[in-house]
């Protein structure tokens, strides 16, 4: 009895990580120089591609600038905040995004107002 209770925990927790999910979103101070020289500070919005479960997010904006994701269903949306604009220089975040491959969209928000990317980049 206690092997069967056992290997049906052990096959719980199995199935339980192999459904956990990867999604993650976080600004970085130091940026790669190889990602560095792929930004095009002529955009304010930049999805570049590292891996199949990778991304980097450039966002220049002046202001305070503070970033989170959200899923729904398979639509991951980031959402940028932006306050004090006038009071603040241009500035360049870039975020590292982690994701599953069954978030099949990407979207963004900038205080809420849909938004787009101005430029894709792969070949890191």
């Amino acid at each position: 009895m206690r092997r069967i209770l056992f290997l049906g925990l052990l096959t719980l927790f199995l199935l339980t990580g192999c459904n956990s999910s990867t999604l993650s979103f976080s600004e970085i101070e130091n940026v790669p120089k190889n990602v560095q020289s792929t930004i095009n500070t002529d955009n304010t919005l930049q999805l570049i591609y590292k891996d199949e479960k990778s991304y980097y997010v450039v966002f220049h904006s002046s202001g305070i600038v503070t970033g989170n994701v959200v899923l729904t269903n398979r639509t991951l949306t980031i959402q940028f905040e932006v306050q004090d604009e006038d009071k603040h220089p241009l500035k360049q975040h870039v975020y590292i995004l982690e994701r599953d491959p069954v978030q099949e969209m990407i979207a963004v928000t900038v205080n809420g107002k849909s938004t787009h990317f101005d430029n894709f980049t792969t070949g890191l």
